[in-house]
């Protein structure tokens, strides 16, 4: 079995979703905000939304935010949404904060990878070279995984049965095959 040296492609159902602030277009318009605290539900609802945009063939569902975020330009913290029955970490920043307009943004990112497996199944059996080969990655349809972290797939091919381990590169999804056994 030969495998493409060095491959990499980005299977990330959240890909393009950094600086999302927006369920209608690319550019969100400034949200009315309380001085004091964040309207969460909203953040859960446009979560929620983002997600569904990035990955419109999964389930997303059960957006969950901390009940309080003090309004502060630039002040973070973290939500959850879950996409096919996994746990995806967001990381929301506030931006343009206008404390006497009462309005603001929302910058969402993805604090995890988080990976379509059947993307990444595509992936692994465009790099086999035996064209009938069978790929399992495990039942689940999504994956949720840190940046640097590896998981490994099965391959069965003419050649027999092997072990792809993958590593993922960066938040964005990007995934490299390491190698084969």
């Amino acid at each position: 079995m030969r495998w493409l040296a060095g491959a990499a492609v980005a299977v990330a159902v959240a890909a393009g979703l950094g600086a999302c602030r927006g369920p209608d277009s690319g550019k969100r318009a400034a949200t009315p905000t309380t001085a004091r605290a964040v309207d969460t539900q909203e953040v859960e609802r446009l979560l929620v939304a983002t997600q569904k945009r990035a990955s419109p063939d999964f389930d997303v569902r059960d957006p969950s935010c901390p009940a309080r975020v003090v309004v502060s330009e630039g002040a973070t913290f973290e939500c959850t949404v879950v996409v096919e029955g996994v746990i995806a970490p967001y990381t929301i920043t506030l931006k343009q904060v206008n404390n006497e307009k009462k309005t603001g943004g929302y910058d969402l990112r993805p604090s995890k990878a988080i990976l379509s497996v059947p993307k990444v199944v595509d992936f692994v059996k465009s790099s086999a070279t035996d064209p009938t080969a069978r790929v399992d990655c495990g039942p689940q349809r999504v994956k949720v995984l840190d940046a640097g972290a590896t998981f490994e797939c099965h391959l069965t091919d003419k050649a027999g049965d092997h072990v792809v381990t993958l590593s993922v590169d960066d938040v964005a999804g990007k995934v490299t095959i390491l190698g084969a056994t």
